[in-house]
């Protein structure tokens, strides 16, 4: 994916020259007596390789895998030019009635799940409530990241097969694995990304500095990914 402010190999070749320097930056430090751990010592290429999976599993990876299925089936369905079309004044009234059927048929199918949703969470069966009856370390937590896609994907898919943009179950299926086609090369990014998060966090350079690691880290893997969805979602208009 390519963008002039954007582009996900140079933002690798940044993270992974950042993760160079911080290497460096740590064996220096430990030199000077500096509050840092050395990531060239044998313990830290040891912490590297024993950590690389763990630093994945615990990172926004997979919740970002997973919204991007759903966001992939909202995307092809052609259901955010519909409502585009709807809102917009310059095209008001340019869905057909086959569209627009469509488009009233995957509101109410959200509809519906949302209620679902509520009924299967707050009802006296409380299913997706923690073992304390309330939210807290409940599945409906645990699964936010499919809740939510799933939230996204249902109306796309029910308008993408009402209005003839999805021709069968298998153009549906397909649509699942879009937008993370398209966005692979923020992945590879967010993959070196968290890495370097992770050093910079076992070093302790994010304590000595005083930075607000949370919110890095929020800064480094969402914002890229909001950009990349919006890009794609902005071409796929085009288009």
């Amino acid at each position: 994916m390519m963008s002039s402010l954007w582009n996900s190999g140079r933002a690798t070749l940044v993270v992974l020259l950042a993760g160079i320097v911080l290497a460096l930056a740590s064996w220096i430090g430990n030199l000077y007596d500096w509050p840092v751990r050395n990531m060239l010592s044998p313990e830290g290429f040891r912490w590297i390789l024993q950590s690389l999976l763990p630093n994945v599993e615990a990172s926004p990876w997979f919740t970002l895998f997973i919204l991007t299925l759903g966001l992939g089936v909202w995307r092809e369905s052609g259901l955010s030019q519909a409502i585009f079309r709807v809102i917009s004044r310059r095209r008001r009234g340019g869905l057909s009635p086959k569209r627009r059927q469509a488009l009233l048929l995957g509101g109410a199918s959200l509809v519906f799940y949302l209620i679902i949703l509520c009924w299967v969470t707050f009802s006296r069966h409380e299913i997706l409530l923690g073992v304390t009856g309330t939210l807290e370390r409940s599945p409906f937590l645990a699964g936010w990241p499919l809740l939510l896609s799933l939230a996204v994907a249902l109306p796309g898919a029910v308008y993408g097969l009402t209005a003839g943009e999805f021709r069968g179950v298998v153009d549906l299926l397909q649509s699942l694995s879009s937008l993370f086609r398209s966005m692979a090369g923020f992945f590879v990014y967010l993959f070196c990304a968290i890495q370097w998060l992770a050093m910079f966090q076992y070093t302790g350079f994010a304590v000595w500095m005083h930075v607000p690691f949370e919110l890095l880290s929020g800064i480094v893997c969402y914002v890229p990914f909001l950009y990349d969805w919006l890009f794609a979602s902005r071409k796929a208009d085009r288009q």
